[in-house]
């Protein structure tokens, strides 16, 4: 399968969303469906003093999601409840796949920035080199020579030291993306789907999926952490 190409994946998710804002229209709950992502109405600190900022946002995931099923299983016709839970699920899946797919770039950008390391331009710099001193002799013979092969020493060093410094920083870049891709990862992973499979394929409520939280996910994953 070829790999998409950069910016793919954004662009096939602007196409799904625009086709399911339509499909919304169609069966009758557009205005519902603005309503419910602008979000839940809890003021702040409705949760406590306590509560940490990745709690903060998982409750208001846990009432969009909360709104957004209400909407979609209030529609009468099962053939737009289908169709809705269908593109709705594929949307989502594209964002989860689309964070593994940052990882999978990362971890391959520090690859490579560690294969520079590792293969420093010496051959270039030993060329350089050769190239100064055959231009000090032919300029001024052995004391030219001796000249440009000072002069080369001292550049050999810098292109040496520039490659290095470049994969170092091309390293450091990688990793720090690698790190928030796997972040945003672990994030979704405590993030349920707002629609299962069975109610995709139903198209009728599974009430035990309505009891699934991201705000409950939040804080088991932060207690396993303390």
């Amino acid at each position: 399968m070829d790999k998409p190409e950069p910016g793919q994946n954004m662009e096939d998710l602007d196409i799904q969303a625009q086709e399911l804002e339509r499909l919304e229209q169609q069966a009758g709950i557009a205005q519902a469906m603005k309503l419910a992502h602008a979000g839940g109405d809890r003021p702040p600190g409705a949760l406590g003093g306590h509560a940490t900022p990745q709690e903060y946002v998982a409750d208001d995931y846990d009432q969009r999601r909360v709104a957004t099923r209400e909407v979609y299983f209030s529609v009468d016709a099962e053939r737009y409840r289908k169709q809705l839970i269908a593109l709705s699920r594929r949307i989502d899946s594209s964002h989860r796949q689309s964070t593994n797919e940052q990882i999978n770039a990362a971890q391959h950008a520090i690859s490579n920035a560690n294969a520079g390391i590792r293969r420093l331009p010496w051959g270039k710099a030993a060329l350089l080199g050769l190239a100064l001193v055959a231009f000090g002799y032919w300029a001024a013979e052995r004391a030219g020579a001796i000249a440009g092969g000072v002069a080369a020493f001292f550049l050999a060093l810098g292109l040496i030291a520039n490659a290095r410094n470049n994969a170092r920083l091309r390293l450091a870049q990688a990793t720090r993306r690698l790190t928030q891709a796997k972040k945003t990862q672990a994030d979704y992973s405590l993030f349920p789907e707002v629609f299962s499979a069975t109610e995709e394929a139903s198209g009728r409520r599974d009430t035990d999926f309505d009891l699934e939280s991201a705000y409950r996910n939040t804080q088991r994953g932060q207690e396993n952490q303390a």
